[in-house]
């Protein structure tokens, strides 16, 4: 490369024009190559991140609610169950109580 010349000099200064091109070319190139790969990977971390918690969320609520629905209608049933049993033998108690009490008065 020649530098005692203005042709010299000019190709001092093309030689540091193309590298310096070039240098911010591929700077910016793979700065916005991985700006936006990186953009994509925590989009689609926090969209599959959302997509399971709802999913899980969806399950763990019916889990829950077909949970509780059955252990409600267990002691619901025994609860009636027991009611309406205490409720004739009382009924059948004092049925028989009044029977017997104006049959033998």
């Amino acid at each position: 490369m020649q530098t005692d010349s203005k042709d010299g000099c000019r190709e001092i200064a093309r030689y540091h024009y193309y590298y310096y091109f070039y240098f911010y070319y591929y700077y910016y190139y793979y700065y916005y190559y991985y700006y936006y790969y990186y953009y994509y990977y925590y989009y689609y971390y926090y969209y599959y991140y959302y997509y399971y918690y709802y999913y899980y969320s969806y399950y763990y609520y019916y889990y829950y609610y077909y949970y509780y629905y059955y252990y409600f209608n267990y002691y619901y049933y025994y609860y009636f169950y027991y009611y309406y049993y205490y409720y004739y033998y009382y009924y059948y108690y004092y049925y028989y109580y009044y029977y017997y009490y104006y049959y033998y008065y």
